[in-house]
């Protein structure tokens, strides 16, 4: 798997038997559009850099490191796991439906967030229910703008996660 190019598309989807989705054979980078509905696997070290955009259709994982300095988008029925570390210096795009949650980010490593976080809200949760949109072994930073939209949720972070609070 090479890097892909501004207006191609990828899609990652399962494997025979639960295999990975896919497996890439180094580090790579996305300017185009990455679809998981799988396993993305990276070798050891290597880090899928994305400047283009990558989003979940159902729970994923990739398993390697991940750069974002594009948009990561997570909808509200979906995750990612990561089992590497993540820097997101780009958009994380998550989606909140009352009934189904919250997309979120799971890193099993250190994650650090600095760039925009943006929340698109199809059903609001009940005031005061909270809705975690990222974990990590270790999370450091904020992100350093906010788009609620049309719900003026509270955003607060702890040394493992950050955390949305319905008003």
């Amino acid at each position: 798997m090479g890097n892909v190019a501004p207006g191609q598309h990828l899609d990652i989807e399962p494997g025979p038997n639960n295999l990975p989705g896919a497996t890439a054979v180094a580090s790579f980078t996305n300017a185009g559009t990455i679809s998981l509905s799988a396993t993305l696997a990276l070798p050891a070290g290597a880090t899928l850099t994305n400047h283009g955009q990558m989003s979940t259709v159902v729970l994923s994982i990739l398993d390697g490191a991940l750069v974002n300095t594009g948009q990561l988008k997570l909808p509200a029925h979906t995750g990612l796991i990561v089992t590497g570390p993540v820097v997101t210096s780009g958009t994380l795009d998550v989606g909140i439906a009352s009934s189904l949650g919250a997309g979120w980010l799971d890193g099993y490593g250190a994650v650090t967030v600095s760039g925009t976080l943006k929340v698109d809200t199809s059903s609001a949760p009940g005031s005061g229910q909270t809705r975690n949109i990222v974990s990590a072994a270790s999370l450091s930073g904020t992100f350093a703008s906010t788009s609620f939209g049309k719900v003026p949720y509270t955003l607060t972070y702890s040394p493992t996660q950050a955390v949305l609070t319905a008003p």
